[in-house]
């Protein structure tokens, strides 16, 4: 070995350790410094239309898996980004505009960034089945680009009446007192929608004026989406049986009040039955009075006129038209009228809907009418802290709700 080969080696067995060292910690510098951020969230306005499946920051494009779950075939007509990084045309399965989406497919939206904060929104135009023109925001939000590897998309949490609406001027009258007998005394005046335990439920109301009560009350009317996720047992289906349900909820002569509420009904006050409330205590989602959302549809078929109806099971889409309940939905229904457009949705059942009864059960009428046994309960945004008005309560969605609100998502697949 010559001098100078035995020095080079003298050299590394001397200072070998301190390469490898200073290696190592450059090594973790440029990993620390080259690695994705995590954090990047892609959620839905509207996930019982178009929900996201996944999303991730892939190099200079915000890239999104949507599925269309409208129940039926949907054609995006225009879509529209905003935010700092944000530049256009984002596409749809690389198309820009007029993209036919099958029920049920999942497409692919990608949207090119000009920067790396990815926070924006990105508007999807598009016209149903039934030929209604409908807006989906899907909003992304982080303060540094990086992958998410894919992360469900959730609700906003936002806060529900826990009681169905009453008078805010209605006082307490027994369940065991009738309307003529003392009742209509007890149910006020009031165009300010209340939820307090023990008062006799507001119906009769037109979907407008519940709309109108619940702003009066600085709130607003709950969507069919926000219903169906507060009934929600974290994740599970809250689909009584036909005995638990008559033994917890008004749903028929077992429990209802004969002649307790307004124009004689069956209606039982707020509140009565302690064990029909969702996981999150709200309380008679089940039975006692239909309850209004902001929701409206059309009916196609004249099939599904003044019927009741129900989903079929375990097939996907799902889709109403069965004439046989479903075990796999509570052997709840949906029962149509004869209006073909413009339906309101409406939830739970009333007080006579029996096994039809339940949160998969939906009234879908002109919502121009009211009627004695339909009412209604409001939905607000939290505060800041995440807290919510007297008589209301907070929903926060899980992933395990949005699961549970993509396999009941067949309002309007009533084609």
């Amino acid at each position: 070995m010559n001098q100078k080969a035995q020095s080079s080696l003298e050299y590394l067995m001397t200072y070998g350790w301190a390469l490898v060292l200073i290696a190592t910690v450059v090594s973790v510098l440029v990993f620390i410094i080259s690695s994705p951020a995590s954090g990047v969230t892609f959620s839905s306005s509207d996930p019982t239309k178009i929900m996201v499946k996944a999303g991730a920051i892939q190099g200079t494009n915000a890239v999104a898996q949507l599925t269309n779950i409208t129940g039926g075939r949907m054609a995006v007509t225009v879509i529209a980004a905003a935010g700092t990084s944000y530049t256009l045309p984002c596409t749809i399965n690389k198309e820009a505009s007029n993209i036919d989406i099958p029920a049920g497919s999942v497409m692919e939206l990608n949207c090119p960034l000009s920067g790396e904060d990815p926070t924006g929104a990105v508007t999807i135009s598009y016209t149903d089945f039934a030929g209604l023109e409908r807006d989906v925001v899907i909003r992304i939000a982080s303060g540094i680009a990086g992958e998410t590897g894919g992360q469900t998309a959730l609700m906003e949490p936002y806060c529900i009446d826990q009681y169905e609406a009453s008078r805010s001027d209605a006082t307490y009258c027994d369940n065991s007192t009738t309307w003529s007998g003392g009742c209509s005394a007890s149910y006020g005046s009031s165009n300010v929608a209340a939820s307090v335990a023990g008062r006799i439920p507001w119906v009769m109301t037109v979907q407008s004026t519940a709309a109108n009560a619940c702003a009066a009350a600085g709130k607003r009317l709950c969507s069919s989406s926000e219903w169906l996720a507060a009934a929600n047992l974290n994740g599970q289906v809250y689909n009584l049986d036909n005995t638990t349900t008559a033994n917890t909820c008004v749903v028929d002569s077992t429990l209802y009040c004969s002649n307790h509420s307004f124009g004689s009904g069956e209606a039982c006050n707020t509140g009565s039955n302690s064990n029909c409330k969702s996981d999150a205590g709200v309380y008679d989602m089940i039975g006692n009075v239909w309850e209004w959302t902001s929701d409206s549809l059309d009916v196609n078929s004249d099939s599904l006129d003044n019927a009741w109806n129900y989903p079929n099971d375990e097939v996907s889409p799902r889709l109403w038209g069965n004439t046989t309940p479903s075990l796999h939905y509570g052997n709840d229904g949906v029962y149509t009228g004869a209006t073909k457009t413009n339906r309101i949705v409406g939830r739970g059942g009333n007080w006579y809907s029996g096994s039809s009864a339940g949160v998969f059960s939906t009234y879908l009428l002109q919502g121009t009418t009211g009627l004695f046994q339909q009412g209604f309960r409001c939905c607000d945004e939290p505060t800041e802290g995440n807290e919510c008005g007297s008589g209301m309560v907070l929903i926060t969605p899980t992933a395990q709700t949005m699961a549970f609100l993509e396999d009941v998502n067949f309002l309007v697949s009533l084609d």
